[in-house]
């Protein structure tokens, strides 16, 4: 009987099915197939692509389960760990954060010796005073949370947005408010994933444990203001002279704005940065709502009080100098105030004691009955390593540190020309042009002091950095590019950019020929850094305060390494090349404190002064004095807080009153503390075996062109010169020898009568006891009278008869650039 369909109801009864007649089974379904079972052998008909596609099948279906499973742990893991340290992560509150940061930090000189402590809220004097919520200005917290968190009222601690942005630019940012706090209170600060992650699960605890206000009220409680000061009201002690409650609205933005790097903003040291900052919290300010965009018009960059003049426990104002430079120090470290502070660490320092005691003794005394609005500067850095041995940025009121403010050097900037002409194989006895006036691209330079032979073009390097004439090293400029002599002042240590801000040219990139006479600003341990990589041979180190930082226990958080203290070639990839450039530098400027009084008995010194000129007026607004020995640079700079034409008095130290210049109190400053200094030290000369560049004796000057009035004259001569012969012939021939040669002795070389003796190049003597005119006499006042002057040159009773004396300027030069001596 046939089957019935299996769609069909049975109408009649089947006779069951003989096994032998049993039909096939039917094929399998789809839900009866294992797709994890292949046997090739079943299916030998199957094609070999077909086989690659159902193992590759296989494959990415395994890598799809293990894809699902590696997501679920990824998206477990981190909710277990954010729950694991939600529970274990305690904060610490306002109270002990303080008392962590509450720990004395010791100070030393080289020798171990103690130079000062930092104790907490060094400046301030609101001690442990915690303000609430209430007493905070309102101006300070919309500046806070304007520029470091606008999301602080809504989020929950952390900003995730903030974060992966951060992680994607690969920048720093990303920190609320409540991470900030967070990152006080376990003093880490590693850019680590793990200490990112522990930050944002604590942020998020302590924002669902404390209110909002509670939590801003603890930052602002806590946070560093600079100055070695914690908290608000320290802050405002500090850098305002009064309470938080009392700050005006620009003050509060002051330190809205301070708090997010304090050192780098301090604007004793960096005005130009801090004023910026100051502009981008007003900004950010007026974009939030909190100012209408006429009263930020209206905001004035806040007066402050300079450093060193809060209560700083007794520091002198230039401990406080030497602490703001180990602070910049540490934090290129990566070590900051808070950590040194937290473990109360020692920091020993390059500076030399006794040589920081000579830098003081000696600034006071060259001080001493001097004008009040004179400032003045002192650094010594050791050649060989750059250590810094003695640091004095003054001792003055304000509490400016001078040593770090940018100024313009003058003259002593000349060897950085002759270290570029050098580097151009131009020699020390190549000669320029040094007429007493020059135009160079519609700018006139002008000489105080000219050389020997007088206004021509033939004046070589060696004289003109003896004498300081300036028209010789413009021309230098000129021929080898200003923009090389820039290059040549980088090399030698004179840093490209101070403060966020270019060197050695105008804000728009330019350098002129005017940087040969020291037209663009730089600071007083650039100078000495610059001329100490000339007394290295051409090896150059970057200047350092810090030794090393211990912890208790014996653990060193920091400690300069070998390669931290290599120097590098300056000059050139060469080494001997360098040094063939610093030496032949050194032996160009090795006459010139000698020249001027200022060299130092049985030893030899390599020095160049320099006098800024105020505006186009004949007073001088600055003077320097930067020089070496092969161990030891000294920079010294005397100037005032305001540009100014200045007036020095005359003293047991300065026996001249008269205008400022190099010559007297700056190197009679610099004159004092290198023979302090050196005192009983070995002498150590400058090498001998100079390799020579291009020409390097001075050459025999051509004589000029004759003019046309010369040649007239010379033809009256000669018609002279023959009528006398004429005249002598006839008289021989009455009279003479037999042979019918003359008798008569032989001419004279004396000019005829009635022809005016050949003109000195020579300034005109003076009857008036004075500088830089003369020979010295009885009445010299000063202690080796015995030398001629020059530039910045010695004392003189007046009547110059010899020597390559000059006189000062009568006439200011024209042109845009002051006069630089």
């Amino acid at each position: 009987m046939a089957r019935q369909r299996v769609d069909e109801q049975p109408t009649t009864q089947l006779e069951p099915a003989l096994l032998t007649h049993a039909e096939p089974p039917p094929p399998p379904s789809d839900d009866d197939y294992d797709e994890d079972y292949y046997d090739e052998d079943d299916d030998p008909e199957e094609s070999p692509e077909a086989v690659k596609k159902a193992k590759r099948k296989k494959i990415w279906r395994r890598v799809r389960r293990t894809g699902y499973v590696m997501a679920g742990l990824m998206i477990l893991t981190p909710l277990v760990a954010f729950a694991v340290g939600y529970q274990m992560w305690d904060i610490q509150s306002p109270d002990d954060i303080l008392d962590d940061l509450d720990k004395t930090v010791t100070v030393q000189y080289a020798d171990g010796s103690e130079m000062l402590q930092i104790v907490p809220n060094g400046e301030g004097e609101g001690d442990r005073r915690f303000l609430d919520y209430e007493d905070i200005p309102e101006d300070f917290f919309h500046g806070v949370t304007a520029t470091e968190d606008p999301t602080f009222e809504d989020n929950w601690g952390f900003d995730p947005v903030g974060i992966l942005r951060a992680a994607v630019t690969g920048t720093g940012g990303g920190s609320t408010v409540t991470q900030q706090y967070i990152k006080l209170s376990t003093g880490q600060d590693d850019a680590t994933y793990a200490r990112k992650f522990q930050e944002v699960v604590m942020a998020f605890k302590l924002t669902q444990q404390e209110e909002k206000n509670y939590i801003f009220e603890s930052y602002a409680n806590i946070t560093s203001f600079g100055r070695n000061t914690y908290g608000l009201e320290a802050g405002a002690q500090t850098w305002f002279g009064k309470s938080a409650t009392e700050l005006e609205t620009n003050e509060s933005l002051f330190l809205a704005g301070i708090l997010n790097a304090p050192s780098h903003y301090d604007p004793d040291n960096n005005l130009e940065g801090m004023q910026g900052r100051f502009d981008y919290v007003v900004n950010k300010m007026v974009e939030r709502g909190h100012l209408s965009q006429a009263e930020a018009d209206a905001l004035e960059f806040p007066e402050w009080l300079p450093r060193g003049t809060g209560g700083n426990t007794g520091r002198s104002v230039t401990d406080v100098h030497v602490q703001t430079q180990i602070e910049r120090e540490l934090d290129e470290f990566g070590i900051s105030m808070d950590d040194v502070r937290r473990e109360g660490m020692t920091i020993k320092t390059t500076i030399d004691k006794t040589a920081q005691e000579q830098s003081e003794a000696v600034m006071a005394a060259q001080f001493d009955g001097q004008p009040e609005e004179l400032r003045g500067a002192l650094v010594a850095v050791d050649p060989t390593t750059g250590a810094v041995r003695a640091y004095n940025g003054g001792e003055w009121s304000a509490g400016i540190d001078y040593a770090a403010s940018m100024q313009p050097p003058g003259s002593s900037f000349k060897p950085f020309v002759v270290a570029a002409g050098l580097q151009a194989g131009k020699g020390i006895g190549e000669f320029y042009d040094g007429r007493n006036t020059i135009d160079i691209e519609g700018t006139t330079f002008a000489n105080t002091a000219t050389c020997r032979t007088g206004a021509n073009e033939h004046c070589s390097v060696r004289e003109a950095m003896l004498v300081s004439s300036n028209t010789p090293f413009v021309d230098m400029a000129h021929q080898f590019g200003p923009r090389s002599v820039a290059q040549a002042a980088w090399q030698a240590g004179i840093p490209e950019e101070v403060n966020g801000a270019n060197t050695l040219m105008t804000e728009a990139g330019v350098t002129a020929a005017g940087i040969a006479l020291g037209q663009y600003e730089v600071r007083t341990i650039d100078m000495a850094v610059g001329f100490a990589t000339f007394a290295n041979g051409g090896v150059r180190h970057e200047p350092y305060f810090v030794e090393y930082v211990g912890v208790e226990g014996g653990r060193v958080a920091m400690e300069r390494s070998d390669d931290d203290k290599a120097g590098e070639i300056a000059f050139s990839s060469d080494p001997g090349a360098s040094k063939m450039v610093a030496d032949n530098v050194t032996e160009v400027l090795k006459p010139v404190a000698a020249h001027g009084l200022h060299d130092i008995p049985g030893r030899e010194v390599a020095a160049k002064t320099g006098t800024h000129q105020y505006a186009q007026s004949d007073g001088n607004q600055a003077g320097w004095m930067v020089g070496y020995t092969p161990q030891i640079s000294v920079a010294v700079w005397v100037g005032s807080d305001t540009p100014a034409p200045l007036m020095v008095n005359a003293t047991a130290t300065n026996p001249t009153a008269e205008k400022l210049w190099g010559r007297n109190i700056p190197a009679f400053t610099w004159q004092a503390f290198m023979e302090a200094y050196l005192g009983d030290k070995e002498v150590v000369n400058f090498p001998t075996d100079i390799t020579p560049i291009g020409i390097f004796e001075e050459q025999q000057r051509p004589a000029p062109p004759p003019t046309e009035n010369d040649e007239d004259e010379d033809r009256d001569r000669d018609r002279d010169r023959e009528e006398d012969e004429d005249e002598n012939r006839d008289e021989d021939g009455e009279n003479g020898d037999e042979d019918g040669e003359s008798s008569n002795p032989p001419e004279s070389s004396d000019p005829p009568e009635g022809d005016d003796p050949p003109e000195s190049d020579e300034p005109p003597g003076s009857d008036e006891p004075g500088w830089g005119g003369g020979n010295p006499g009885e009445n010299c006042p000063g202690p080796r009278c015995e030398d001629n002057g020059g530039d910045d040159g010695g004392w003189f009773p007046g009547g110059n008869t010899t020597g390559n004396a000059r006189s000062e300027p009568e006439v200011a030069p024209t042109g845009e650039v002051p006069l630089d001596y």
